[in-house]
């Protein structure tokens, strides 16, 4: 059975509103103080902005914070993302890289935003607290809000996801590369959610380059799944990990909290 953990216990994966999260990181963690949660992982997509905000917010509050971060990877096939778990955040082998993502997703979410405009949506980016990393969500919830689309889910299929009329692909580091950065920033690299990379044999190839965890206990698996992805991990001397990929209320399906298998 897997079920979220009412008090107590560890959420690795999280997001604020320095990616595509919907709070704010100190928002954040007082949600994360009043699910009784231990620690939270802050692993925003290509930034480590809401870090500094959510570690001040937790002093005094019996919740330790996670640096961490995620990074979306180049692969032929699937989707592959590296976690980066208690990373010196402040490190300038990681800021530099981020930086430049960071910039190139401004550079996308420019084109899409031109792209539906040729589409007669003219749309504007609403400015958010501590917003540093702009992606699809964000033009999702843009487009929602101007009334040219029911829901985020229904934007992206009919704009925003890969095939679509708006869809400019995003930059991505190789998953070599993301491992590399992680652990020059003395981190831990691990890959979140396996079943949309999904190739065991890459997966062993990046455990030869440095990768040293999995996310076999992810919110939305069920039992036989999660079994699939601790037997890859112990078979390759991973660590497992676990999370909600926590977003918000847009993202009802992934609730704030750890996971627990029986």
């Amino acid at each position: 059975m897997i079920e979220i953990a009412e008090r107590g216990g560890v959420d690795l994966h999280t997001h604020t509103t320095a990616s595509d999260g919907e709070f704010t990181p100190k928002k954040l963690v007082e949600e994360a103080v009043k699910c009784g949660l231990d620690a939270i992982g802050i692993t925003d997509h290509d930034t480590v902005d809401g870090i500094d905000s959510a570690i001040e917010c937790a002093q005094n509050k019996n919740i330790k914070i996670v640096p961490g971060v995620e990074m979306s990877c180049d692969v032929p096939k699937g989707n592959c993302h590296i976690l980066g778990f208690f990373i010196n955040h402040k490190s300038p082998f990681l800021r530099e890289p981020l930086n430049f993502l960071r910039a190139r997703r401004r550079e996308r979410a420019a084109l899409m935003l031109s792209k539906l405009e040729k589409l007669g949506m003219k749309i504007e980016l609403t400015s958010r607290p501590n917003e540093s990393s702009v992606g699809r969500p964000h033009i999702a919830a843009a487009l929602v809000k101007a009334g040219y689309a029911g829901s985020i889910d229904e934007a992206f299929q009919l704009y925003l996801a890969e095939g679509r009329p708006a869809y400019i692909p995003s930059p991505k580091l190789l998953p070599t590369e993301a491992i590399d950065l992680v652990i020059k920033a003395g981190g831990v690299p691990a890959l979140a959610h396996p079943h949309t990379f999904d190739n065991e044999m890459m997966i062993e190839v990046y455990s030869r380059e440095g990768l040293c965890g999995i996310e076999a206990d992810y919110l939305s698996y069920n039992h036989q799944t999660m079994k699939r992805w601790r037997k890859v991990a112990d078979r390759l001397g991973l660590l497992i990990v676990g999370g909600s990929d926590f977003h918000g209320s847009h993202r009802p399906d992934r609730k704030l909290g750890m996971i627990r298998a029986d």
